[in-house]
């Protein structure tokens, strides 16, 4: 039976207060600390969603942000549940792990361009290079900025105005299979020592074809655990997606070829 969307959220007292770190249970305790991470909470606040990220002032934001990656990647059906308990989700928090993350990715997409411009020979400190990074950072950064903005799959499935509202505020989250971008400098850096020695492996494109995947599947995977919705709407969404990616690619690379030819001519002048 599907339920309407004016239902009311399950009183907070019905729900376990579970840790933001460890999801250990809190309900009973007489100190607001988590006896199993050490993490403090407020009991009279709502508790917050079980996302590390929220929690990283306490467990320190290496550990947070990477936990977070974890939690969204490898347990999407947690992540998703967030979304229908009467939790606490920051809009601002949200937002600033998915700056994080683009800023991870455009992070290892500079130190890739950098070894690949040191093994071809490429003089690092050249105008010509130095404008050609600089503009690829940019192009970079304005495609995963659009690109993360994120499309919902639809309406909610059949919950609350505050479900709802809280599935929009997690959706940020959905994108940390970017931060797997780590990853590529040094399947490149590898690709690059082996091909020394007359071997060459192709792992590279590998590389950055898993990255792609992992973010892939982050958003489809919240889409559904998220949101409730049917595989039908969830396959669908998933086919939409690499589309929109393309055109944001497409898109946003012909502003970079724009602006590289302006520079161009300034620098020719």
């Amino acid at each position: 039976m599907t339920t309407s969307s004016t239902t009311a959220e399950p009183a907070q007292g019905n729900q376990a207060r579970r840790c933001a770190v460890c999801e250990y249970d809190l309900r009973g305790l007489e100190v607001p600390r988590c006896p199993e991470c050490g993490a403090a909470f407020n009991p009279d606040a709502p508790p917050p969603a079980a996302v590390p990220w929220l929690s990283r002032r306490e467990i320190g934001w290496w550990r947070a942000y990477w936990a977070t990656v974890r939690l969204v990647l490898l347990r999407p059906r947690s992540f998703g549940a967030e979304a229908h308990r009467a939790v606490e989700v920051p809009l601002g928090e949200a937002l600033r792990f998915r700056v994080a993350t683009i800023a991870v990715a455009v992070a290892s997409a500079c130190a890739t361009g950098l070894l690949i411009a040191v093994a071809e020979g490429e003089a690092l400190l050249s105008p010509a290079t130095a404008v050609g990074f600089a503009i690829g950072t940019a192009v970079a950064a304005g495609y995963l900025a659009m690109a993360t903005v994120g499309v919902n799959s639809g309406p909610f499935a059949g919950g609350s105005v505050a479900s709802d509202l809280r599935f929009t505020r997690l959706r940020p989250f959905a994108c940390a299979g970017l931060a797997t971008s780590v990853f590529v400098p040094l399947v490149v850096a590898f690709d690059l020592m082996v091909s020394r020695s007359g071997v060459d492996l192709f792992l590279s494109p590998f590389a950055v074809l898993m990255v792609g995947l992992n973010w892939w599947m982050g958003e489809v995977a919240y889409q559904h655990f998220g949101g409730r919705f049917g595989a039908a709407r969830v396959f669908l969404f998933a086919l939409m997606l690499p589309v929109l990616w393309l055109v944001f690619a497409v898109g946003i690379a012909a502003i970079g070829g724009l602006v590289a030819l302006f520079v161009s001519l300034l620098i020719n002048l």
